[in-house]
């Protein structure tokens, strides 16, 4: 589900009671989230989000916070900046640059990204490991696609029913040892991230660029190089490179 990956930002809804949850079918969900996913891969938008990491349901601080936005460009260009991270995706390239660990990757895109949008409806394969619930409030809908395994994680998707958009998405993990504060700490913790998205606008001409010319140089050869800018960053070129 990397390409979804999204996400969203909005005005916390009105609590209100809510009807009993319907069980869906695969083709029911994706007739849900196709006017989501449209959204999403309309060109030149802006969606900004907050993200909130939570220890589990019990703890109503976050342990962590940020904010971030994500670019979408023409074809498949965008750019997504969150906590020190920064990936950037040209039409030939996906660059991802940790400014904490001064580190760069770039990788080549995927064949199939060329072709397809960005983002697209969620697979058969996919949907098949989960069980998908609809529960209807006052003014949203919450879809929920919990795992039929446990090394999964559960979904929430918010959606406002009279825009017909996600301003919210809450990820829960599976149990585990995720935080490990110390080297005997065995304490099992259920966290969960939840994003919640601003609604999208559009681009501003000029508002951010989508070139990897200000981060990478290619040579004749084929060989890359990061520029003065990057001065400090260590490069990692992933790209596929056939023996000669």
């Amino acid at each position: 589900m990397n390409k979804y990956i999204f996400l969203f930002y909005f005005l916390v809804a009105t609590s209100c009671f809510g009807q009993s949850g319907i069980k869906l079918s695969m083709e029911e969900f994706n007739v849900e989230m196709k006017p989501i996913i449209r959204q999403l891969n309309n060109p030149n938008i802006v969606l900004r989000f907050k993200k909130e990491t939570f220890r589990d349901l019990n703890d109503p601080t976050p342990i962590e916070s940020s904010n971030g936005v994500i670019y979408r460009g023409s074809g498949i260009s965008y750019k997504m900046i969150n906590a020190g991270i920064t990936v950037l995706q040209t039409q030939d390239l996906a660059i991802y640059i940790d400014s904490t660990s001064k580190f760069v990757q770039v990788t080549e895109i995927d064949s199939s990204m060329k072709t397809l949008n960005t983002f697209n409806d969620f697979t058969e394969a996919t949907l098949s490991q989960y069980d998908l619930i609809k529960t209807t409030y006052s003014g949203y809908i919450v879809l929920k696609a919990i795992p039929k395994f446990s090394n999964e994680g559960t979904l929430e998707f918010f959606i406002d029913t009279k825009k017909k958009s996600l301003y919210k998405l809450i990820i829960s993990l599976p149990p585990a040892n995720y935080f490990m504060e110390s080297e005997d700490d065995e304490t099992i913790e259920s966290p969960y991230i939840t994003l919640v998205y601003e609604p999208i606008v559009a681009l501003k001409k000029n508002e951010v660029s989508f070139s990897e010319s200000m981060i990478i140089v290619k040579d004749k050869k084929d060989n890359l190089t990061l520029t003065p800018i990057m001065a400090g960053y260590q490069l990692h070129d992933a790209r596929y490179k056939p023996k000669k």
